[in-house]
Formats: C-alpha cells, structure tokens, sequence
C-alpha cells in the first residue's frame, strides 16, 4: 500500500486500467488496498468487473485489509 500511495494519479489510473486485465482475485485485491487507503471511486472499475457471488481466498489478506467482505476476500 506504501507503493500505491507513492505513485502520481496518472500512474494510479494505469493500474487500475491494467488490472482490469488480471484475474478477478488480483482486482480484488487491488479494490481492497485501494478501499483501505480511501481511494474508493477509483476502485469503483474494479469492483463492478468481479462478480458478486465469487469468493477470493488470499491468506493473510484478512489480516491486512479493513474491507475484506465487500471485496468477497476469505
């Protein structure tokens, strides 16, 4: 998250455009890192590209992650 909060709004917008290319476990945990540093209308893509009845087990994720229901992440 660190990462993320360093980077411009140009490349923040390049990486939600990328992910959107990944599988469905990895946009949703992007949404969640981005959720958790409060950037929610720009995880907005992602979360409307996953779908709502799919959970996403990532160890750990839980642990770090304030939102991790919204996102499906077990």
């Amino acid at each position: 998250m660190s990462i993320l909060k360093s980077l411009s709004e140009k490349d923040t917008t390049t990486i939600i455009r990328l992910a959107l290319k990944y599988p469905p476990a990895t946009r949703a945990l992007l949404g969640a890192m981005m959720d958790e540093l409060q950037w929610t209308n720009l995880a907005e893509p992602l979360y409307k590209s996953l779908n709502p009845l799919t959970k996403y087990p990532l160890t750990g994720a839980k642990k770090a992650l304030s939102t991790p229901e919204k996102w499906n992440i077990e």
